[in-house]
């Protein structure tokens, strides 16, 4: 996966969404996934990730304040983030993947807490703007993945895990503003990049994406969870197939060049698969179409509609990625 607003051909990802919502183990997948394509990962979060922003995260989560100096100190812990990590990791090219950023405090500081939105824009620019290498562009994620969960089933999964902190305290009314404000907030901002809307108990949805400013060369996206698993090819740049194995039994045995698959165990039982090329010459392989989104469910229900119709109106190619991207990219045959 591969695209960048940002000139260096780094790539900032966000992941947002109330605390047990299922942030932490997208994050280690993904960063697994980027680490396997040769890219150097930061993994960062929010508040936090500079000895400064810690120690302001700390203050936040533990002492009281009223909803002005809660609001300041979360920028000013943004700032020095942007400006000691976030910024150069970019620079160096490199895949920053940030637990929560700016949409965590108009969701917790303007929802939760009812702040002025109108300040907290305000605040966003001031801070997020005026770094390099584009000072007069508001440096944010090129991609947000929003793992909207139910406030319920959030509670449910965090009962007894650990000491509550001062917002995991709150009441269920006030994550339920937290969770209106997220959702305003991608609305809101759907232009601002590539936003992707994980519903982490039913299902996966595309919530108003807009790729029209995205400078894009790859979105191959897998996720999974215990019990569903999505799979988005976008655009066409790279293939990836699904094998519908439901009606078939028999040794499960596949193997390619690159690629090696072998289980005992689901020789006997009915699978779906999905791989990057199609590891044996079984004539059930069938190539995503460009934009394809495919869902598994639990019973291994197929449900697929076409996500994306559209090409990217800014697709770029091989040779428009920095020598370290191409080196982590297999060439596509022409076809």
């Amino acid at each position: 996966m591969s695209h960048s607003t940002h000139p260096s051909a780094g790539l900032f990802i966000s992941f947002e969404g109330v605390d047990g919502a299922g942030k932490s183990s997208h994050i280690d997948a993904l960063a697994q996934a980027f680490t396997a394509q040769g890219r150097q990962v930061l993994r960062t979060r929010e508040p936090g990730g500079t000895p400064l922003a810690e120690k302001l995260r700390t203050l936040l989560l533990h002492d009281s304040m009223d909803p002005l100096s809660e609001a300041l100190l979360v920028f000013a812990a943004r700032r020095d983030h942007l400006v000691q990590v976030i910024t150069p990791a970019l620079a160096r090219g490199e895949v920053v993947l940030c637990d929560r950023f700016t949409d965590a405090t108009f969701a917790y500081q303007g929802g939760g807490r009812g702040f002025d939105l109108a300040m907290l824009s305000t605040l966003e620019h001031m801070v997020q703007t005026g770094l390099p290498p584009t000072p007069e562009r508001l440096c944010e994620p090129d991609v947000t993945l929003w793992f909207d969960l139910p406030v319920a089933v959030a509670a449910q999964r965090l009962a007894g895990a650990r000491s509550p902190d001062r917002f995991e305290a709150q009441s269920q009314a006030f994550f339920e503003r937290v969770s209106a404000a997220y959702a305003a907030r991608a609305g809101v901002r759907a232009e601002a990049g590539l936003r992707l809307r994980i519903a982490a108990t039913s299902g996966f949805e595309l919530d108003r994406v807009k790729a029209d400013r995205l400078p894009l060369y790859a979105v191959n996206v897998l996720l999974c969870t215990a019990t569903d698993f999505w799979a988005l090819r976008y655009p066409d740049t790279h293939e990836l197939y699904v094998l519908d194995r439901r009606g078939q039994t028999g040794a499960f045995e596949l193997r390619t060049d690159r690629i090696a698959a072998r289980s005992a165990h689901l020789s006997r039982l009915p699978s779906v698969v999905f791989a990057s090329e199609r590891m044996d010459d079984n004539p059930a392989w069938r190539l995503l179409e460009p934009g394809e989104l495919v869902h598994v469910d639990a019973d291994l229900n197929i449900e697929r509609r076409l996500a994306f119709p559209d090409p990217p109106r800014h697709l770029l190619r091989h040779k428009d990625l920095s020598p370290t991207a191409q080196s982590a990219q297999r060439e596509q045959r022409t076809r």
